[in-house]
């Protein structure tokens, strides 16, 4: 089974109904990968730090809704001070997203998607690094 691992802003896009700054729709494709999910065509790694960035900008009520879809196909992963030492020696400047690196990593994960795919590019991974719609 192919394990991607989520970047927080895929479970904004799903939740929020949101468009890009050329107007092209951008929860449908998380909204389907979500879906794909559900219907067992990936597992989903969720991290515990994903889920601190989310609450800060959506509650856990709005978000509810696609963690009962996809709670059966997601595997929640933690983070430890060690990872967070080496995501601020990856990137300072991008020291949230280093962080995702690290935990997606260190999960064994077959791909990190998300839609800041040039900030992670940058950072370094030897994952895929790619948008929903590229699945």
């Amino acid at each position: 089974m192919t394990l991607l691992y989520i970047d927080t802003n895929i479970f904004i896009n799903a939740i929020r109904d949101e468009n890009n700054r050329k107007g092209e729709d951008m929860s449908m494709p998380a909204i389907k990968m979500f879906a794909d999910a559900a219907s067992c065509k990936y597992h989903l790694l969720v991290s515990d730090w994903a889920m601190e960035e989310l609450f800060k900008i959506v509650s856990k009520e709005e978000s509810l809704m696609i963690f009962k879809v996809i709670e059966k196909k997601v595997i929640r992963v933690g983070y430890n001070d060690c990872d967070v030492a080496a995501a601020k020696q990856k990137s300072h400047i991008h020291f949230e997203d280093a962080l995702h690196i690290i935990i997606a990593e260190k999960s064994k994960s077959d791909a990190i998607i998300t839609r800041n795919d040039k900030d992670f590019i940058k950072i370094g991974t030897y994952l895929p690094v790619k948008k929903p719609e590229q699945l």
